[in-house]
């Protein structure tokens, strides 16, 4: 409820804000990195990986990994490969999907 609240949120700002186009860009950029973090989460949940195993198996607590899924934390990159390479994910396609989609911002 809370995420459904703050993407709410966004969208009023994005609706107030539209005539600045830095700040709709750097709102977009968020909602990509947000839809990013929540589907990798429903793919780990499709995998019946708990948050636990995904955790031991890319070394972090299975507390980062709920930050993470929640995007409650920016990952370092580093951070987010291990996470990445713990459900199997292609990394190149992730990055080629978010560069994708924040050319489209730009554009």
């Amino acid at each position: 409820m809370l995420i459904q609240n703050e993407k709410l949120l966004l969208s009023q700002l994005l609706q107030e804000q539209d005539r600045d186009d830095s700040f709709k860009q750097e709102c977009r950029t968020q909602e990509i990195e947000w839809n990013l973090t929540k589907n990798l989460k429903e793919y780990r949940i499709t995998l019946n990986l708990s948050q636990k195993e995904v955790a031991e198996k890319c070394g972090l607590t299975r507390q980062m990994v709920s930050r993470i899924e929640t995007y409650t934390y920016s990952p370092t990159l580093t951070t987010f490969v291990k996470y990445l390479l713990a459900l199997n994910i292609d990394i190149s396609k992730i990055i080629n999907e978010f560069v994708s989609e924040k050319v489209k911002t730009i554009l």
